[in-house]
């Protein structure tokens, strides 16, 4: 299997009592007693703004601070704010530039986890790690749709080609699609099913029991006919998960 090595990554091992409180230079938001505040006024975030995910590592509670969608966030910065819950430190605050993100997913382990957000650019997979400081972001990737984590280092999502150029003049932010998996553990991209001149492939879905992963083909008769309605066949695909390393 074709593999693409990437640049190498710090590696992690991290505890409970070792993980770092956060050394960033905004601190806009607090959580005390279980609820996340805004720092300079003590008002609570919206309970539907605070988001849960537990792991081996602990549990973690994050919002998005989009101040436009949110009264109580009005006048503070943009940002994902990340704290341990069982210890209610901010762990860091992650860059977010526009719109608000479409996930913010951990791995198993706690130590590593990825946030899909949609940019003037397009969307955009970035990929971060725990180190001494606190989240390190390491990769970012072009993509469309989600990604899933398939187990503690791998996780699957579509690669968004924009080498190209787009695939047609009505859609100026799809390039190649192709269904990939990243992994962390050894550092490098496996392609699932790569995208060709007449066909692309979307990570759907990701079926845990079967160990297989759904995968949209989208495909045309010729090249020209990207874009153009009625002409775009898809069929959905099921694969097997790659064995790992």
């Amino acid at each position: 299997m074709m593999r693409k090595i990437l640049a190498p990554l710090l590696a992690c091992a991290l505890s409970l009592v070792t993980m770092p409180a956060f050394a960033g230079g905004s601190d806009e938001y607090y959580m005390k007693d279980g609820r996340i505040c805004r720092s300079d006024t003590g008002k609570e975030v919206p309970k539907h703004a605070v988001h849960t995910a537990r792991t081996k590592h602990g549990t973690f509670v994050w919002i998005a601070v989009v101040p436009e969608m949110f009264d109580e966030m009005q006048g503070t910065e943009r940002g994902i704010y990340i704290f341990q819950k069982e210890s209610e430190e901010l762990v860091d605050v992650l860059p977010l530039r526009d719109g608000a993100p479409s996930q913010v997913a951990f791995s198993v382990s706690g130590k590593k986890l990825f946030t899909v957000c949609d940019t003037d650019e397009g969307r955009e997979l970035s990929y971060y790690e725990f180190d001494k400081t606190g989240l390190s972001r390491k990769l970012t990737f072009q993509t469309q749709g989600h990604a899933v984590w398939i187990d503690w280092h791998r996780f699957a999502f579509t690669r968004n080609d924009m080498t190209n150029g787009p695939r047609s003049e009505t859609d100026k932010r799809s390039g190649w699609l192709s269904a990939v998996m990243y992994d962390s553990a050894d550092e490098f991209i496996v392609p699932l099913k790569e995208a060709t001149e007449k066909e692309d492939f979307l990570f759907d879905s990701y079926d845990q029991k079967k160990f297989t992963l759904r995968i949209l083909q989208r495909s045309v008769q010729d090249k020209s006919d990207w874009g153009k309605n009625g002409e775009v066949k898809e069929t959905m695909l099921s694969e097997p998960v790659p064995a790992a390393g």
